[in-house]
């Protein structure tokens, strides 16, 4: 079974640069690994994105049962239903 994950690009369509996440963080300020989502992949897990630290704030929730597709697939902010691109300060996994 493959473990929890989610990649995330900075741009739509799978655009470079990337990150992968295995795990919670409720600072990614403080770890410098902030990012803007443009788009975003998700393996396995509910992923929970937070626009502020601490779990608090605007979020949006990602899993590899959702998306236009049902399979956790996110070419652009539209497929989560943003309204732009979205800027992550701290995530959660489920």
């Amino acid at each position: 079974m493959p473990l929890p994950k989610l990649i995330v690009f900075g741009e739509a369509g799978y655009i470079a640069p990337s990150q992968e996440f295995l795990n919670t963080d409720p600072n990614l300020v403080l770890n410098e690994t902030d990012f803007v989502i443009g788009s975003a992949i998700t393996i396995m897990g509910n992923w929970t994105l937070y626009d502020e630290v601490g779990f608090a704030g605007n979020q949006i929730t990602l899993n590899q049962l959702t998306g236009p597709e049902l399979d956790g697939c996110f070419k652009d902010y539209a497929d989560w239903q943003g309204a732009a691109p979205f800027h992550v300060k701290s995530i959660q996994h489920s």
